[in-house]
C-alpha cells in the first residue's frame, strides 16, 4: 500500500473521523511509510474544524498531503481554486512540477486573496449553516427517514421505504444525489444538500408528499 485518502468529513456519509482514531491512522501509515492523502475541502463548514483537521500532525509527520478548496464555501465552483499542504518538500516539489506553469488565472487569485480576509461572510456562512443543518437534521427524523448526523452543508440518510425517491423528487424538478452505486451502499441511500430556507422546505414536503 502506497497511499491512504481520507476524506474528512467523510463523503458522503459527512460523519467525522474520531480524533483518536485518526491520530492512529497517520502514525501507523508514517511507521509503514504510506502516505496520507487528506481531503480536506468541507472541513471549514464543520462546527470545529481544528480538531478533526490533519493539519496538527502535519510539523510530527512528513506523510501527509491535506487537500484544500477555496470554491465550497464562497460557492464559486468556476475558479477551480484550490491548494495543497505538505511538510514533505520533495512531495510538493514534485506536485508542484506534475502541474500546469500557470495553474491560477489573476481573477482566481484576486479573489482567493479576498476570500481569506472575508471573516464576517465566513462566521455568517457558518452559523447559518449550523442552524439550517440542525433544522434539516430533525425534519428529515421526523418525516421517519435515518438520518446520519451531518456535519458539513449536506446530509445523508436511509429510506426503508420502497419508494425511488431520487425519481420521485426529479419529477417535482428536485435532484439529489442517489447514493446506490457507492461501494457498500444499497438501494435507499441518498445525499441532500443544505440549501436556502425557503428551498429545504419545499424538498421537505415534497418527501412527505412522496413517503
Amino acid at each position: 500500500m502506497d497511499m491512504i485518502i481520507l476524506c474528512i468529513p467523510n463523503n458522503p456519509t459527512g460523519q467525522l473521523t474520531d480524533e483518536n482514531l485518526l491520530s492512529e491512522i497517520i502514525h501507523k501509515a508514517y511507521e509503514n511509510n504510506i502516505l496520507v492523502f487528506a481531503d480536506e475541502c468541507f472541513i471549514d463548514m464543520t462546527d470545529n474544524p481544528q480538531k478533526y483537521s490533519v493539519f496538527r500532525y502535519i510539523r510530527k509527520y512528513s506523510n501527509i498531503f491535506i487537500l484544500k478548496s477555496m470554491t465550497k464555501m464562497y460557492a464559486v465552483p468556476g475558479l477551480r481554486l484550490g491548494y495543497g499542504i505538505s511538510s514533505d518538500k520533495e512531495l510538493v516539489e514534485k506536485t508542484r512540477k506534475s502541474g500546469q506553469p500557470w495553474p491560477v488565472n489573476s481573477m482566481a487569485a484576486a479573489a482567493g486573496a479576498a476570500m481569506f480576509d472575508d471573516s464576517e461572510y465566513r462566521n455568517r456562512f457558518i452559523s447559518y449553516l449550523a442552524d439550517e443543518r440542525e433544522f434539516m437534521y430533525n425534519e428529515l427524523k421526523k418525516i421517519g427517514l435515518e438520518v446520519f448526523r451531518p456535519s458539513a452543508d449536506y446530509i445523508f440518510f436511509h429510506s426503508r421505504n420502497n419508494t425511488d425517491i431520487y425519481e420521485k423528487l426529479l419529477e417535482k424538478g428536485i435532484l439529489i444525489r442517489d447514493c446506490s452505486d457507492y461501494t457498500g451502499l444499497s438501494e435507499g441511500y441518498y445525499r441532500i444538500a443544505v440549501k436556502k430556507h425557503d428551498e429545504n422546505k419545499i424538498l421537505l414536503e415534497a418527501l412527505k408528499e412522496i413517503l
